[in-house]
C-alpha cells in the first residue's frame, strides 16, 4: 500500500468511527477543568499580593508558593495519567476499526485498563531514554523518538512489555527507515498546519480554546489512526507492505 492510500484509509476510518476521537477530546476537557480548579485555587492568594503585598507576611508567602506549585504539578501529574490513558484508549480503537470492526470505546476502556501498566512503564522508558539523548544535542533525542515511534502501538497491539516495544519499534523502523520517514514528515507538515490553524480560531474569545481543543485532539486521533494503520501494513506484522512513493 502507498502512502497516499494509506492516509485515504485512515481518512475513511476516522470519518466512519468518530468515537475514535472521543477519549483524546475528554482528556482535554478534563485538563481544561482541572486547570480552572487547582490552578484557580491560587489566584486569589496571587491578586491579595499583587495588590497589597505588605499584607502578606513570609510564612503566607511560603504557603501561597507551596500551593501555587502543588496545585500545578498536580494538574500536570493528573492531565498526564489521563491523557496517557486517553492515547492507549485510541490505539486500541484504531487497532480495532482498522481490522474491520466498529470502534468500541468500552471495549478500548477494558483493553487499556488491562495493558495501563506496561503502557505507563513504556511511555517512562521511552521519556528516559529520549531524555538522556537529548542530553548530548536535539538532534540525538529527535533520531531516538524517530525509532520509538511504534514503542506504545507495540504495547497495545502486540500485548508485548515495554522493553520488548522498544526493541520492537526500533528493529520495525530500522527496516523500514524510507515509509516511516515520509510519515514522519508528513505528520510534521499536518502538525504545522493544524498549529496555524489553532494560532487563528484560538484569537476567538472564549470559543477559540474549545475551537484549539477540537483542532488538536482531531490532529492527534488521525495521526494516531495513521501511525497504527502504518504498522500494521508494514512487512513483518502481517497486513502486507507500505511502498516508499507517495
Amino acid at each position: 500500500m502507498s502512502i497516499s492510500l494509506l492516509l485515504k484509509e485512515s481518512y475513511r476510518v476516522a470519518k466512519e468511527n468518530p468515537l475514535i476521537f472521543v477519549p483524546l477530546l475528554a482528556a482535554s476537557v478534563i485538563g481544561i477543568l482541572l486547570s480552572l480548579i487547582f490552578v484557580g485555587t491560587a489566584l486569589p492568594f496571587a491578586a491579595m499580593a499583587a495588590t497589597d503585598p505588605q499584607q502578606i507576611t513570609t510564612g503566607e508567602a511560603l504557603t501561597g508558593l507551596g500551593a501555587a506549585v502543588g496545585a500545578v504539578f498536580l494538574t500536570t501529574l493528573v492531565s498526564g495519567i489521563i491523557g496517557l490513558f486517553a492515547h492507549a484508549m485510541t490505539v486500541a480503537m484504531a487497532d480495532q476499526a482498522l481490522k474491520g470492526e466498529k470502534a468500541d470505546l468500552k471495549d478500548a476502556l477494558i483493553r487499556t485498563r488491562v495493558r495501563i501498566i506496561p503502557v505507563a512503564i513504556a511511555v517512562v522508558l521511552v521519556s528516559v531514554l529520549v531524555g538522556l539523548a537529548s542530553l548530548l544535542l536535539v538532534l540525538p533525542g529527535v533520531i531516538l523518538s524517530f525509532f520509538l515511534i511504534f514503542t506504545l502501538v507495540s504495547v497495545m497491539t502486540d500485548h508485548t512489555n515495554a522493553f520488548q516495544a522498544v526493541k520492537k519499534s526500533m528493529k520495525t523502523v530500522a527496516g523500514h527507515i524510507v515509509p516511516v520517514l515520509i510519515f514522519f514528515l508528513i505528520v510534521l507538515g499536518l502538525g504545522l498546519v493544524t498549529g496555524l490553524i489553532g494560532g487563528v480560531v484560538g484569537v476567538i474569545p472564549i470559543l477559540g480554546v474549545f475551537l484549539t481543543m477540537i483542532v488538536g485532539g482531531a490532529y492527534t486521533g488521525y495521526v494516531t489512526i495513521l501511525l497504527v494503520a502504518l504498522y500494521r501494513t508494514l512487512p513483518g506484522q502481517g497486513e502486507g507492505s507500505v511502498d516508499a512513493e507517495v
